[in-house]
C-alpha cells in the first residue's frame, strides 16, 4: 500500500472517523483506523462494535493494500502537519511509514484481517446522504445535550428521523431537549 495526497483531506477525513474510535478498550484493534485503497478510492474507517464511521477520499494514483492504525497517534500527527503538505502513506512490512517534506515517521500496525466489521444495514433499513458540513452542524446543534450518565444509556446518543423530506435530529439528557432540521436531497 502507498498513496500521497494532500494532510488537510487526511486530516479531515480522520477528525469524522474519530468519534467512532473508543478512547480506552481492552481490544487494541478497536483503537485503530482501517486505511484501505482500491478502486480509486482511499478509504479510512473506525468502530467500537456499536458505531461505524467511513470516509472515503478519490485518489487517482496509489498502490491498493490496506492496513490498521493507531488513530489517536494518526491523527495527533497529521494535526501538526500543516494542511496543504504533501504526505506519503506507505505500508512496509508491519509499519506505516509516513513521509512529508524533511519529516518521517514509521507508525506500528495490526493486522487488517483482525479488524472487526460490523454487519450491513438489511433492506428496511433507512438511507440517506448527507453533506458533512450539514452532518457536523447537525452534531453541533443537538450534541451538547446527549446524556453522558452511564445509568441513562437510552439517553446517549442522537435520534434520528426522516420526515417528508427533512432529517429531525433529536437528543435529551433528561433535563435539555435539542432539535434541528436538515433538508435532504431527494435523489
Amino acid at each position: 500500500m502507498k498513496i500521497s495526497l494532500c494532510a488537510g483531506q487526511f486530516a479531515d477525513a480522520l477528525d469524522f472517523i474519530f468519534a467512532a474510535v473508543p478512547k480506552r478498550s481492552t481490544i487494541p484493534i478497536l483503537g485503530h483506523a482501517k486505511i484501505a485503497i482500491a478502486d480509486g478510492k482511499l478509504t479510512i474507517t473506525g468502530n467500537d462494535l456499536d458505531i461505524e464511521l467511513s470516509a472515503e477520499i478519490k485518489t487517482s494514483d496509489g498502490e491498493p493494500g490496506s492496513t490498521a492504525v493507531p488513530c489517536a497517534r494518526l491523527k495527533k500527527l497529521f494535526d501538526e502537519l500543516q494542511r496543504s503538505a504533501e504526505v506519503t502513506l506507505a505500508q512496509i512490512d508491519d509499519r506505516l511509514h509516513v513521509t512529508s517534506g524533511r519529516g518521517h515517521w514509521s507508525l506500528p500496525t495490526l493486522p487488517v484481517e483482525d479488524f472487526p466489521r460490523l454487519d450491513p444495514p438489511t433492506d428496511g433499513a433507512a438511507s440517506f446522504v448527507v453533506p458533512s458540513e450539514e452532518t457536523r452542524r447537525l452534531v453541533k446543534r443537538v450534541g451538547f445535550a446527549v446524556s453522558t450518565k452511564q445509568m441513562q444509556l437510552y439517553l446517549n446518543g442522537i435520534f434520528l428521523t426522516r420526515r417528508r423530506g427533512k432529517l429531525t435530529a433529536a437528543a435529551t439528557d433528561g433535563h435539555r431537549l435539542a432539535e434541528t432540521v436538515v433538508e435532504l436531497d431527494p435523489g
